[in-house]
């Protein structure tokens, strides 16, 4: 399905697999989210892809921010991304 997707613009969202949302418990007994979630929305041209990887030029990773700051945006010429962090694509 991936080659129908070559060399057109799309949206992923991938999973960090990194385990990271801590929390802390305050003195009231309340827990409160601290970490910012494993979720990352990417985004660009779709360049090529084989049995891992998904090559992605220029790209954009949104990192999503689970205590409700501003997420992070990093830009890059061109990143892999690894096909089982994979959640959803979509082409734009």
């Amino acid at each position: 399905m991936l080659d129908k997707l070559k060399n057109k613009q799309v949206k992923l969202i991938v999973g960090s697999n990194s385990g990271v949302g801590a929390g802390i418990t305050t003195a009231g007994g309340l827990a409160k989210t601290i970490a910012t979630s494993g979720i990352v929305i990417a985004s660009g041209i779709l360049s090529d892809f084989d049995e891992e990887f998904v090559g992605i030029i220029n790209a954009q990773l949104l990192y999503m921010n689970v205590a409700g700051d501003n997420p992070i945006l990093e830009k890059h010429n061109e990143i892999y991304l690894n096909k089982k962090s994979i959640i959803s694509i979509s082409a734009d």
